[in-house]
């Protein structure tokens, strides 16, 4: 525990205190810091002189109690240029850490961003502290995802700093979120609606990310920039009311404030609650997973049957499914057409959601465009789309056609190259082994009783525009062995 400080009782030099203040310029104002910030040096209300002492101790406190991280750790600092992380480069220059310092331009802002790296260079090179730099076409790259210019940003941003972090030897990655950004982050996830998880906040520590700021909010932050003189560059577009974080930060939480002086301190202690809360919940989805889903490749599997039984079925498939970004009332839809409406579709912006009988088949996206692959020679390996492994050998003995899935055996005297592999399409027919007529693909699939994304998995494999095999599924009978079969093409889909 941190002992109590008295600056009554502190005998410290005034007149060293004095010429500080006087180089640093700094008026000693009466300055009210958030219960979170005392809670950490465990102090009631001082001058922001006196506060510019006392912030470094309780980031190197908080750091220590929550153990971020531990002594010798190499510590990568994202710094925007802004307050935040760069009153964050102060704090972790003043506690002695080895880091270096990494800068993303999004190209957002025009000149207004190159400005904003210049200083973050600058202040790296002053410190004499290794910097990576890099800039990115944001834009282009959102068009190209379908997704926002914020999230497109996100992605850029985590992706390149890991690159960066294992490149050059760092343990962790520094990002400058603070509490505001917790209660913010909250108001923003129960708007939108979202599970527990969305009501959590954002951990201290998550992979190779650390938000050491957390014990802090802005207004402690801005107190300890002013104190210390501390350059930092304005994002203009955080007083733009056109974004959601920006009306909670400038509207909302102010008059909050205004009902309650304490709600910061209330709303994250209740946030903390909530926390513990969430794991001991996660701990129970863990359990449910294991008898409610099956992993196939790259789907997953979910018994709707055993999970309509449950008591809080709609919690749980909502857990289920939050990485697939499935909005609230498709999990209602969902639970009302569980077992009644088989081959009924959903969609998110990255997954389909497929009701398959008593099952729900969740799989991502795959592009069916009419792509071909060509065998041109009589022996090789393709690697792509699918591993698939053929040769010719002469006939010996009473070789038959294999009754193993992944592995095909037919009459190669009857085959011409090049082979073609592609996808089924509607009107495919074949001859399936054993029958004496031809069959439709989507015939022979239904009686199979494959769901829609099994089928859409599916490639066929064509000599002269013939079908010779459905891939893991059954030959065309009129190119089976027979006796009299002198040489066999053999063909394998696992290595």
């Amino acid at each position: 525990m941190i002992n109590q400080i008295s600056w009554i009782s502190n005998k410290r030099d005034r007149y060293s205190q004095k010429q500080e203040e006087k180089a640093l310029d700094v008026r000693c104002m009466p300055f009210r810091l958030s219960d979170r910030f005392l809670n950490c040096v465990g102090i009631d209300t001082f001058t922001m002189c006196e506060a510019q002492y006392h912030m470094l101790e309780a980031f190197k406190n908080h750091i220590l109690q929550k153990k971020i991280v531990k002594a010798g750790d190499k510590l990568l600092l994202a710094l925007s240029g802004g307050m935040d992380s760069m009153v964050m480069a102060h704090l972790f220059k003043g506690a002695g850490f080895d880091m270096g310092i990494a800068h993303c331009n999004f190209k957002l802002r025009g000149l207004e961003a190159d400005r904003d790296a210049q200083l973050v260079e600058a202040f790296a090179l002053n410190n004499k502290l290794f910097y990576k730099s890099i800039a990115f076409d944001t834009e282009d790259h959102a068009r190209e995802q379908g997704i926002s210019i914020q999230m497109a940003a996100r992605n850029l941003r985590y992706d390149w700093l890991e690159e960066v972090r294992a490149q050059y030897g760092y343990d962790w990655i520094a990002t400058a979120h603070h509490a505001d950004d917790v209660i913010e982050t909250f108001l923003i996830n129960l708007v939108r609606g979202t599970g527990i998880k969305g009501l959590t906040g954002i951990p201290y520590r998550r992979d190779r990310i650390i938000r050491p700021l957390l014990f802090t909010t802005r207004r402690d932050i801005e107190a300890y920039a002013a104190a210390h003189q501390i350059k930092f560059r304005d994002d203009k577009s955080n007083a733009e009311l056109k974004y959601k974080r920006n009306i909670i930060r400038h509207e909302i939480m102010p008059q909050l404030e205004e009902l309650n002086p304490s709600f910061r301190k209330n709303f994250l202690e209740t946030m903390e609650r909530l926390g513990q809360l969430g794991e001991m919940f996660s701990e129970t989805i863990q359990n449910h997973r294991k008898t409610l889903i099956r992993e196939e490749q790259d789907r997953m599997v979910i018994h709707l049957q055993k999970l309509k039984s449950e008591p809080y079925g709609p919690a749980i498939l909502f857990e289920f499914l939050s990485p697939f970004a499935v909005p609230p009332r498709m999990i209602q839809q969902l639970m009302e057409d569980a077992c009644r409406s088989s081959g009924r579709q959903f969609f998110t912006p990255t997954h389909r959601l497929v009701i398959d009988r008593d099952t729900l088949i969740v799989h991502p996206y795959e592009n069916h465009d009419t792509v071909e692959f060509t065998l041109a020679d009589d022996q090789g390996i393709l690697e792509e789309p699918i591993y698939l492994k053929w040769g010719i050998r002469k006939k010996t003995g009473d070789a038959s056609y294999s009754n193993v899935p992944s592995t095909a055996t037919l009459d190669a005297d009857q085959i011409q190259f090049p082979l073609i592999l592609r996808r089924w399409q509607q009107g495919d027919r074949f001859q399936p082994l054993g029958m004496k007529g031809q069959k439709k693909l989507s015939d022979f699939f239904t009686d199979l009783k494959l769901s829609i994304p099994e089928k859409e998995s599916v490639w066929i494999l064509t000599s002269r525009n013939q079908i010779i095999w459905v891939v893991g599924y059954r030959i065309d009978h009129r190119y089976r062995i027979t006796t009299a079969t002198r040489r066999i093409l053999r063909l394998d889909t696992q290595e």
